[in-house]
């Protein structure tokens, strides 16, 4: 497992010349990075549990979820799920009122 490489091509995304390249040709972005094939996979399929359970940097998943345009809701669930936790109605409700917060400014 290279973890810096899954870190370094979640990073690397926030670029958009990166991110548009992965959108178009994931393996030809992908193929720049030392990634087992199991890891490509992960990130070519939005994958953060997979990558958290391989301990994946919290910044390198938030980029790649940014890429898949999770929202927070489904962001937590996934972690949430990957590992092992029950899904949290108070932590969504916090999540909703944050958001609420925010687009009113």
């Amino acid at each position: 497992m290279s973890r810096f490489g899954i870190e370094k091509a979640c990073f690397d995304l926030q670029e958009p010349a990166n991110a548009a390249l992965f959108k178009e040709q994931p393996a030809e972005f992908l193929a720049r990075y030392p990634l087992t094939r199991a890891e490509s996979d992960a990130i070519r399929l939005g994958d953060i549990g997979a990558l958290f359970k391989l301990d994946v940097a919290y910044g390198a998943l938030g980029a790649l979820a940014q890429v898949f345009r999770y929202d927070q809701e489904s962001y937590v669930g996934r972690l949430r799920k990957a590992a092992g936790l029950p899904p949290s109605p108070e932590q969504i409700e916090i999540l909703r009122r944050r958001n609420a917060m925010r687009k009113r400014g």
